[in-house]
């Protein structure tokens, strides 16, 4: 796997860099029985080396592509849905929503779009 460096600091980077921690913060603060399954993931994802999807199917098996570099992950067995926006050359992982069942499934029905979602408006 290559190693990445940043143009300015000249720092090699192996791990994605995983931003918008405070969506997970805001959501735990909403759903505390969510705080393991997404701190975990967190955790697991901070570490990874991805370079591509098929590496990241490698670490989560329920991980789906929706489209315009964009991916949702099934947390806590499809308990919470967590949509991220992932750049593998530049090796960042953008949160952008984090939902539980009954909201993800109402995004779908609101936009009538069938599993698996495809290019959602709002994100």
């Amino acid at each position: 796997m290559p190693l990445y460096r940043t143009r300015r600091t000249n720092i090699k980077i192996t791990a994605m860099v995983t931003i918008s921690r405070p969506l997970i913060r805001d959501f735990i603060t909403r759903f505390p029985l969510s705080a393991t399954a997404l701190n975990r993931w967190y955790e697991i994802t901070k570490r990874s080396d991805w370079s591509n999807f098929n590496d990241v199917k490698k670490t989560w098996n329920h991980c789906h592509s929706i489209g315009n570099d964009r991916y949702t992950f099934e947390i806590a067995g499809n308990s919470y849905s967590l949509i991220a926006l992932i750049h593998f050359k530049r090796r960042i992982l953008y949160i952008r929503k984090i939902l539980t069942y009954h909201e993800y499934t109402e995004l779908c029905k609101k936009d009538a779009v069938k599993y698996p979602l495809r290019n959602l408006k709002i994100l």
